[in-house]
């Protein structure tokens, strides 16, 4: 079956979906939004205690890179769980454990240190690698960080800079930027004094003061910090579309392919190939789906990917040959 066969027109789900990084000052409420907004559903990766006067809150303390790696084989265990979402709380300490990491891996003691400038990169690498391991198995994600106030710099009508002030998550900017350009929204925790007290609100929308972002398009501004009304938000928000459901999301779930019986579906094509006497075809795609000289048969699981492309690649020509 083709990947177009069952194709339908995408309906915006009504409910609060996808990948959220909500961040702000300390004590702010931004873990017990996360609760709130998935209750049971989310388990929280938690890296700091800031758990522990929520009550029913589902949390795994996480103290070193191996428990990270333990929970996500835990939580990619087929039928093992209920969870929807994993919350990293916060991912400003995921970023640094990670940080150490690669160091470690690369036998040095700061990420500048590794050969050919390639420490930062291979940092956001291995943070990356994480999170898409989540993702692939549906999984949404919340990332949560403190706030700070960061310097800015624009151009003013007389094309001088001039410098202001912007409230920013606190996770390092090469992480930030990995994980905003994946996230559905972008929400900032503040509070307001009104009529002599102190209303904590949730922005939306960036602007000179702070950041924030989301893809609804018509989703408020700022909206009181309560769950249910933000979820009322987006569901109005969402509404004002035509075509828009109800139902929750349904995770994406990423095809497991056996490797052996991947390997001997390429093995008789290949004997396909072999019979009509097109053997250079063959190595003319080996050779560019896996290099110069690289044999199928020395593929272990990890190159499953390369496989299945190779023989996708082989189908196809078969098609062009009218081979058999």
């Amino acid at each position: 079956m083709g990947l177009l066969d069952n194709i339908k027109a995408n309906k915006v789900p009504t409910t609060i979906s996808g990948n959220i990084l909500i961040y702000g000052s300390p004590k702010m409420g931004k873990t017990t939004l996360a609760y709130e907004l998935y209750k049971e559903k989310a388990v929280v990766m938690a890296f700091e205690r800031g758990y522990l006067f929520i009550d029913g809150i589902m949390a795994v303390d996480i103290t070193k890179p191996s428990d990270v790696q333990k929970l996500v084989r835990e939580l990619k265990a087929d039928g093992k769980n209920t969870f929807t979402t994993v919350v990293f709380d916060v991912v400003d300490i995921f970023a640094k454990m990670y940080e150490t990491y690669t160091c470690q891996l690369n036998g040095v003691d700061e990420l500048n240190k590794i050969a050919w400038g390639q420490g930062y990169s291979r940092w956001e690498q291995e943070c990356e690698k994480v999170i898409q391991e989540l993702e692939r198995v549906g999984y949404n994600i919340v990332f949560i960080s403190h706030a700070t106030s960061k310097t800015m710099v624009k151009y003013n009508e007389d094309g001088k800079e001039v410098e202001y002030e912007k409230m920013m998550p606190t996770v390092p900017k090469r992480i930030l930027n990995m994980i905003a350009k994946r996230c559905d929204h972008i929400l900032y925790i503040d509070q307001e004094v009104e009529a002599g007290k102190s209303v904590r609100y949730v922005y939306t929308r960036d602007c000179e003061h702070h950041m924030a972002g989301s893809r609804v398009a018509k989703l408020p501004s700022k909206i009181l910090l309560d769950a249910k009304k933000i979820q009322e938000e987006i569901k109005r928000a969402v509404s004002a579309e035509k075509n828009t459901t109800d139902k929750e999301v349904k995770p994406l779930v990423v095809e497991k392919v056996d490797f052996e019986t991947l390997k001997e579906e390429v093995v008789n094509l290949v004997m396909t190939y072999f019979y009509e006497e097109h053997m250079q075809v063959v190595s003319d795609i080996t050779d560019e789906v896996l290099g110069l000289g690289v044999k199928i048969n020395d593929l272990d699981a990890k190159k499953a990917d390369a496989l299945e492309i190779v023989k996708i690649k082989l189908e196809e020509k078969i098609d062009e040959l009218g081979l058999k």
